[in-house]
């Protein structure tokens, strides 16, 4: 048991350290906002972190797994530790403990530990479907036997390297997208922060495509390709918007389908991504905009948020309408633009 002296509080530790310098002491990378970085938690082969300033705060975002936190998360994710341990680990590495430091930034001499990736272990209890399940899914008209066709798992119980990180409440469902044996992506849709938890970091949807086709959709989500293959769409997803496609798997994509569309968020992240299609591939993007810009405002982010808001009927409705225009129309007033989100 350690005897900590002075009492160790966020406030204290942030008095003597900055944030940055924490942060870079347990990742091992240097924090910089305008640098994607590969991820010292996990094996990443391509850059999919980044570090961005919200309110004050520092935080770490992994685009691939949906992982974000600031210095002490990032401390109770990599050690498996409580937030009070966490504080703790803190003081005690950067000499803290001893009442006598003073109430300045403390240069701590020190050489980052060397992170060495590993694969992260996920396991998990399945539990029967309900009707709380249904009612979640059927808001974007969803039914099981498209989830069943995407290897999708309702929870019991999650298991993370050995250890329960998740056990069923009534208000906290998880579901278990599995892309192979021990590969799953955990989905906890009813928190509000930490709603991901993953060991897979690679395309959603490939192994349900048809062989041959007219028109596939690269969208975002393993949810919207769902939702689309619903409403008679195929479509796959990258493992996130951050994350740039492989070569192969769109050339074999190519291969197999005449017309290949983009389906991103009409945000920065997503129309960085639809550009970066359309100019490597050439991938027409389309968007639900929202009035920016001159464009339509649909009033929803994305098809499983437009299904929820406008239900079935208008939805295919809507999706008739592009199908009948052959997609041209789609977003013809929308022009591509990279610079700010709106927000």
């Amino acid at each position: 048991m350690y005897n900590l002296n002075p009492v160790i509080t966020k406030e204290y530790i942030l008095k003597h350290l900055d944030q940055a310098q924490i942060l870079e002491y347990y990742l091992g990378v240097k924090v910089d906002v305008n640098t994607k970085v590969k991820s010292p938690l996990r094996r990443d082969n391509n850059p999919s972190c980044s570090f961005k300033m919200i309110n004050g705060t520092i935080y770490f975002k992994d685009w691939a797994q949906g992982f974000s936190g600031d210095w002490i998360k990032i401390i109770q994710y990599k050690y498996g530790i409580t937030y009070a341990k966490a504080l703790e680990k803190c003081a005690i590495d950067f000499g803290l403990t001893n009442g006598s430091v003073k109430a300045t930034v403390v240069k701590v001499e020190y050489i980052p530990e060397k992170l060495e990736p590993k694969e992260s272990k996920i396991e998990i209890k399945i539990r029967p479907w309900d009707q709380y399940d249904r009612e979640f899914w059927s808001k974007y008209g969803i039914n099981k036997a498209m989830l069943t066709l995407y290897n999708v798992y309702p929870c019991e119980i999650v298991f993370y390297n050995s250890k329960v990180v998740y056990t069923r409440r009534k208000n906290d469902i998880a579901y278990a997208y599995r892309f192979g044996p021990s590969k799953y992506k955990i989905y906890m849709p009813q928190r509000n922060a930490f709603r991901w938890l993953s060991n897979y970091n690679s395309w959603q949807g490939l192994e349900q495509l048809p062989e041959f086709g007219d028109h596939i959709v690269i969208t975002k989500s393993m949810k919207d390709v769902m939702a689309l293959r619903q409403f008679g769409v195929v479509s796959a997803a990258p493992a996130s918007e951050a994350v740039i496609p492989d070569d192969g798997i769109m050339t074999e994509i190519s291969r197999r389908f005449t017309n290949i569309y983009s389906f991103m968020d009409f945000d920065l992240t997503g129309v960085k991504m639809a550009n970066t299609l359309l100019k490597r591939y050439n991938i027409k993007p389309l968007f639900l905009t929202d009035g920016r810009f001159g464009t339509i405002n649909y009033g929803a982010k994305d098809i499983s948020d437009y299904i929820e808001i406008n239900g079935t009927t208008e939805t295919l409705k809507l999706i008739n309408q592009y199908k009948e225009s052959k997609y041209d129309n789609i977003n013809r007033n929308t022009t591509i633009h990279q610079k700010g989100d709106g927000s």
